[in-house]
């Protein structure tokens, strides 16, 4: 069963939640594997940047996980009936009123655009959701056909009004059709369409999950207070330029492939979405690289301080692991590391190795 959660509003995102998501961000510079902690970014040194005050023995108050409530269980009972009950179609072709889970990529002369492809878009055909024609030539189509769309873009065309008007092709391919009834809370149901066998075993599942997301959120709370204590020790005199261009880009970059899986563009995700302007898009970006680059600062300085370190073997076996749950894409895990973002794998390891240091010494309140 797939948990219903909603999406992260900015201001959460902004406290650090792009840390894992940031693994897996592919670019950025590549840097010797000397073994060195403080060498996860080496066109700076750490020193010139920040000066450490008190750092052991920090005071932050305690947050404790939230209290897991029969009404939060019910919500997610609720959502999970109202997905309806799913019927696969495998003996005929799309038609409409049917769910078609597809992947596309839309060109205009031959070049891909923003917010023309996503992957497992699911398109209720005849909503009229997409352009004009488009869901139209989806249908009479097989699962596991790969077909190309011809169409037109609207004109005018608010969401985007460079395309306003102009023909172009996607290339579709249909991974599953289906249809969704009304669903009824039962036993059979939950079987049918989960893990669990019975509503009693779906709620004690539902219940241990949202407490472990409730005390993994309490966990990220307390870790983000402690390093905030440090940093309110510190001095930062100021944050290396490939440090911020680092973290701005990857908050940017989240965001436009969030907007591609929606099969939306940048801009729409942010207002339509979000209720925010570009403008403040902008501001939540730098506010987001200049809080990422003041941690990994403070955390570098105390792996200086401390002499915490990450060796080669310890960088090899955290690369082999994205390797196996993120390289399915690339041939060899040589091909994968260089695709990756090296400095991103290293700086993970450097949270590793010192914010337990830091819990161990800091005082809760």
């Amino acid at each position: 069963m797939k948990m219903t959660r909603g999406m992260k509003k900015l201001s959460l995102v902004l406290a650090g939640g792009l840390m894992a998501a940031a693994l897996a961000a592919c670019g950025g510079s590549k840097t010797e594997n000397t073994g060195s902690a403080t060498a996860t970014i080496n066109d700076y040194v750490v020193s010139d940047h920040i000066t450490l005050g008190e750092y052991k023995g920090v005071h932050y108050t305690l947050v404790q996980p939230e209290e897991v409530t029969d009404e939060m269980i019910q919500e997610e009972l609720d959502a999970f009936v109202a997905e309806g009950d799913k019927e696969v179609i495998t003996d005929r072709p799309a038609a409409s009123g049917d769910t078609a889970n597809i992947d596309y990529e839309g060109k205009l002369d031959g070049v891909a655009f923003e917010g023309g492809t996503a992957q497992g878009y699911d398109l209720v055909l005849g909503s009229g959701k997409f352009i004009p024609g488009f869901e139209d030539q989806v249908i009479g189509h097989n699962t596991g056909e790969t077909f190309d769309i011809n169409v037109s873009f609207p004109d005018p065309y608010i969401n985007n009004p460079d395309l306003a008007g102009k023909p172009v092709v996607f290339t579709v391919t249909i991974n599953e059709i289906f249809q969704v009834k009304d669903a009824e809370l039962t036993d059979a149901f939950v079987a049918a369409n989960s893990e669990y066998e019975t509503i009693e075993e779906m709620k004690a599942g539902i219940r241990a999950y949202l407490e472990e997301e409730a005390q993994a959120d309490a966990d990220d709370s307390n870790e983000y207070a402690i390093i905030d204590a440090v940093l309110a020790n510190a001095t930062i005199k100021d944050l290396p330029q490939s440090l911020y261009e680092k973290y701005n880009q990857r908050f940017k970059s989240y965001y436009e492939t969030m907007a591609s899986y929606y099969g939306s563009s940048l801009e729409d995700l942010i207002t339509q979405g979000y209720g925010l302007d570009m403008e403040e898009f902008e501001a939540s970006a730098d506010n987001y690289a200049n809080s990422m680059s003041e941690q990994v600062l403070a955390m570098q300085a105390v792996a200086e301080a401390e002499g915490l370190t990450i060796t080669d073997e310890e960088y090899q076996a955290e690369l082999e692991e994205y390797y196996k749950t993120q390289g399915s894409g690339y041939d060899s895990i040589e091909a994968f590391e260089k695709a990756v973002d090296s400095d991103s794998i290293r700086i993970q390891l450097l949270y590793e190795k010192v914010l337990p240091f830091l819990k161990e010494n800091a005082i809760a309140d």
